[in-house]
């Protein structure tokens, strides 16, 4: 058995690629925090190389702060 945290409960964020269907991007974690959709959104920037016009929709409220998302998939993306 897998225990992560005390409270031994895991999140796992995960970016699909809705033309493809495909998983592109995804990270686990014991805490359910911004840094969780940034990390699984960085994988999935990092993989697929998009260009401009990236979308990307988030049903998570105020955890996935979408300034915060933006503005690091901006600073990382290999396509400045």
């Amino acid at each position: 058995m897998l225990r992560i945290g005390q409270s031994g409960r895991a999140y796992l964020a995960v970016i699909l690629d809705l033309y493809s269907r495909f998983v592109v991007g995804w990270a686990i974690s014991a805490v359910n925090d911004r840094h969780l959709t940034i990390k699984a959104l960085e994988m999935a920037v990092k993989r697929r190389c998009p260009g401009a016009g990236l979308l990307h929709h988030s049903d998570q409220g105020s955890t996935r702060s979408a300034m915060t998302v933006a503005s690091s998939t901006a600073k990382r993306s290999p396509r400045s």
